[in-house]
């Protein structure tokens, strides 16, 4: 079969020109003993019921089942991908494995954070100078309360912080990844003993700059989560 854009013969059954690339349209008789599918373009005998080759049901496509075919390639497309499709990216490296351990311990940190800043919260409404500034301002009152809301905050973002660094290690999972380390930012940041005791400080504030490291580390390896 002659390739229809440059002359080149092809075998019978080829799809496209072994040349240029060009799609290859097989005689079937004519246009009016053919069909062409409303999927792949290819042409079918007139009374074919499925494309012979996307396999997809011949006929006036609508709208609903265009976007339903555009999703599904989309799809499989992501998930068909391998290591060869992204021969500028090693193929699996240490980047992730990094941000994941760092996420960890983000979080594990920020955990023991919490726990420690509410007991030393829980120490300082058993102070007699406690309700004496009470006393003096009832708004104090609710430290303790408004302490308990933050710090819980606090815990949840810590364990989205565990998560990511789980998704980050198994590769599985970006948007848990990204979603965990931005969250990380956030706990490790919010710490209050770090304002008042400086090796806490200093911990918290590696930690701090250690989430924005992992985050860097996840936009970079984004691809590594396509692989499978």
């Amino acid at each position: 079969m002659e390739c229809p854009k440059c002359g080149v013969a092809n075998r019978e059954d080829a799809e496209r020109c072994r040349i240029c690339g060009a799609e290859m349209m097989p005689r079937l008789g004519g246009a009016s003993s053919s069909k062409i599918c409303p999927f792949c373009h290819a042409r079918n005998d007139v009374d074919a019921v499925f494309c012979a080759r996307c396999n997809k049901l011949l006929g006036e496509p609508t709208k609903k089942s265009l976007r339903t075919e555009k999703v599904k390639e989309k799809t499989e497309k992501l998930y068909e991908r391998r290591y060869s499709d992204y021969p500028s990216s090693a193929q699996r490296t240490a980047r992730l494995g990094l941000a994941g351990i760092i996420l960890i311990m983000v979080g594990v940190f920020s955990i023991f954070d919490v726990a420690f800043t509410m007991g030393v919260g829980v120490a300082i409404t058993n102070m007699e100078e406690y309700d004496q500034l009470v006393q003096e301002n009832p708004r104090v009152k609710s430290f303790l309360p408004n302490l308990a809301v933050c710090q819980s905050i606090r815990v949840v973002f810590a364990c989205f912080a565990l998560l990511g660094g789980v998704a980050a290690i198994r590769r599985l999972g970006f948007g848990m990844a990204i979603t965990g380390a931005i969250l990380g930012i956030l706990t490790s940041g919010s710490s209050i003993i770090m304002l008042v005791w400086a090796v806490w400080g200093s911990l918290m504030g590696l930690l701090f700059l250690g989430s924005i490291l992992a985050l860097i580390l996840i936009v970079v390896s984004r691809r590594e989560f396509m692989l499978t």
